[in-house]
């Protein structure tokens, strides 16, 4: 039991199903999901290439231009 629970090999690891990030704790992991702009939730307009960090922002786009109405 003492070498499962001290060999590195042997321990519990969280793993980022979105990239290869592995955390030693839950919150580490938490943390990551949260605060790597690689996992950011974004809006993309269909109609063109452009990303938006707010779906407000988003709307306002497909509102306020000309090529997409």
């Amino acid at each position: 039991m003492q070498h499962l629970q001290h060999t590195p090999a042997h321990a519990l690891t969280f793993d980022c199903d979105k990239c290869d990030r592995t955390s030693d704790t839950d919150s580490a992991l938490q943390q990551h999901l949260r605060d790597s702009p690689a996992h950011a939730v974004t809006f993309d307009c269909d109609k063109c290439d452009r990303t938006f960090d707010a779906d407000r922002a988003l709307q306002q786009h497909l509102r306020d231009s000309p090529a997409h109405a």
